[in-house]
């Protein structure tokens, strides 16, 4: 499964959903949040978003442009992004230049959710080839 495809996405939603201790978390939360990766200078030249929402109603992901302003927007680099991901499965660094738009409370305030998300929506995956 490559990482951040179509049918990795599909199979953190399906553990996200399954998850009761997620759910009870999310239940806690005052409204849906919305956290969004744009990834820029993907392998075609493109754009990638990466898109989570969670709040009462339960967390999903999606790698659509949100349809409505999500209430933190994080823009890197797409090589970048992968290759702290691929360097975070090993247990290892790799810095990024993030820019962080929005509001960042948010992140304080869903991070308990953030934590249990990347415990039990975290597969074995296959990293896309960076430059």
């Amino acid at each position: 499964m490559l990482f951040m495809s179509a049918a990795h996405v599909r199979a953190m939603n399906q553990v996200v959903r399954q998850s009761t201790e997620l759910q009870a978390l999310t239940a806690k939360l005052p409204r849906e949040v919305a956290l969004t990766y744009e990834l820029h200078e993907a392998p075609a030249g493109e754009t990638v978003y990466w898109t989570l929402r969670t709040g009462p109603g339960g967390t999903e992901f999606s790698l659509s442009k949100p349809d409505r302003p999500p209430d933190v927007t994080i823009r890197a680099t797409w090589v970048e992004v992968i290759r702290a991901a691929r360097a975070g499965r090993k247990a290892e660094h790799h810095p990024v230049e993030l820019e962080v738009r929005g509001d960042e409370s948010i992140l304080r305030t869903i991070e308990d959710v953030l934590a249990v998300v990347r415990r039990v929506a975290t597969f074995d995956c296959e990293f896309p080839a960076t430059p």
